[in-house]
């Protein structure tokens, strides 16, 4: 065999090598989003895919670079993860009705999310991003009390986004879903109605928050992002549609879950060629309705 065939396919090995070892890692990734996911009944909506997204957004408006993106949307969506066995009576208060006790057990999550991810080195930066995403400019976060510069710049990102969407879709009580209605159509004003007061009141707090709390920059692109979304949604129509005919241009309308509380797909999510097959084969087995609500 010459050296140039033998370079030729020792570049091709490590090359189906890589291969695999991407697969292995976004394969793991896929396994802890899921196990997250059944802890978050207590949104409407799933939180670890909205701070996922929208960090994502924020960090691609702000110029990075792909690798440092997909660390920050890895970070956002794992960045519960600390929480996995958290018992109801902790996962269904707000942060204000904790006792001492429970706060206690609260603060140790971004710890315990370090922790859980520091027995694979690939996951080393996303791990210290999900350690500083409680962490604030002014000092007075935790774990570690850091400021300003000290934070990761992905940190401060999903701190903005996971305040947000706590303040506007987080509920103490069990999740309900929309029910049933003889109207085949409905208009998005309504659904923008039951969330519009709080979420004027979280815009306010982080804009009076930015740069002492929170990055500047990251609340005014959010910021942006939020009303330009919410003006967009108050013109849509929510339509019961047969899960064979989702089309691209469609957006769920509310969250479907398995019976078992895994989350199949979470309202505000785009219908991708992955999310129509997962339903159909779900709406196959009696696991979804095989019409679901969804926004065009």
């Amino acid at each position: 065999m010459s050296s140039a065939v033998s370079i030729e396919l020792l570049q091709k090995q490590l090359e189906d090598a890589s291969t695999e070892l991407a697969q292995s890692f976004l394969s793991t990734i896929d396994i802890m989003e899921s196990l997250i996911s059944t802890n978050e009944r207590f949104y409407d909506g799933s939180h670890c895919r909205f701070v996922s997204a929208k960090s994502a957004l924020i960090a691609q408006q702000m110029g990075m670079e792909g690798y440092e993106i997909f660390e920050i949307q890895t970070a956002a969506l794992l960045h519960d993860i600390g929480k996995i066995g958290f018992p109801d009576y902790i996962s269904s208060k707000y942060y204000s009705e904790f006792t001492n006790e429970e706060q206690k057990i609260y603060y140790k999550h971004p710890e315990l999310g370090k922790q859980l991810l520091s027995v694979n080195s690939n996951f080393d930066s996303i791990g210290n991003i999900i350690l500083q995403h409680h962490e604030k400019l002014d000092g007075n976060g935790f774990p570690n009390h850091l400021s300003g510069s000290e934070i990761h710049i992905g940190a401060q990102i999903i701190s903005v986004v996971d305040f947000y969407h706590n303040a506007v879709f987080r509920r103490k009580r069990d999740r309900t879903q929309i029910s049933d209605s003889s109207l085949s159509a409905i208009n998005g004003t309504a659904l923008v109605t039951q969330s519009q007061k709080r979420s004027t009141q979280a815009v306010q707090y982080l804009l009076s928050k930015r740069k002492t709390v929170y990055n500047a920059e990251v609340v005014d692109l959010f910021v942006r992002m939020v009303e330009y979304e919410r003006e967009n949604l108050s013109e849509q129509t929510i339509l019961r549609c047969s899960v064979h005919q989702l089309t691209e241009d469609m957006i769920i309308a509310q969250d479907y879950y398995t019976t078992y509380g895994l989350l199949i797909v979470a309202k505000g999510e785009h219908v991708k060629p992955h999310i129509r097959n997962a339903l159909i084969k779900f709406a196959n087995n009696g696991e979804v309705p095989p019409k679901i609500l969804v926004m065009r």
